[in-house]
């Protein structure tokens, strides 16, 4: 039996290119929720109550309402108790400090993170990346325009 498991794991960049062989080469997309979006929970300005900081549900999407994919990596593996084989998927995060709208999730003192999006004109270079073209496809720049609101 073969399951899949979402694993919402987030794999910082570069730190995949230092890890031993199996990720060499296993790239894949995670599609976030719908069809032209995903939610996240973050900290934001608009999340104080109280004197509190709050979670707040925010919807992200491409600023042109086309779908995008998450950067990710994939594996397989065999769990040593049950004998079942395990897929496996972690999306990639990259630094989001210059990042206009990923940068304002996190609170001012902690490192800004993003998922590494990407609109469709790069999804087969990704699939289809050696290890040097991911390294070189890992920049922000690459993204395409984002948009959030809160869910609220």
């Amino acid at each position: 039996m073969i399951a899949c498991e979402i694993a919402m794991i987030s794999a910082t960049m570069p730190s995949i290119f230092f890890q031993p062989a199996p990720f060499v080469d296993k790239y894949c997309l995670w599609h976030p929720g719908g069809p032209q979006h995903c939610y996240l929970a973050g900290h934001n300005s608009t999340g104080v109550l109280s004197g509190y900081r709050c979670v707040v549900g925010w919807q992200i999407k491409a600023a042109d309402n086309q779908p995008f994919e998450i950067a990710s990596i994939w594996d397989q593996w065999t769990d040593g108790t049950t004998g079942e084989v395990v897929v496996s998927f972690s999306m990639l995060t990259i630094n989001a400090a210059q990042h206009p709208v990923m940068r304002t999730f996190h609170k001012p003192e902690d490192e800004k993170r993003t998922p590494l999006v990407l609109a469709s004109e790069h999804y087969m270079k990704w699939l289809e990346a050696t290890t040097e073209d991911a390294r070189e496809a890992l920049r922000i720049d690459l993204m395409p325009e984002l948009m959030a609101a809160p869910t609220l």
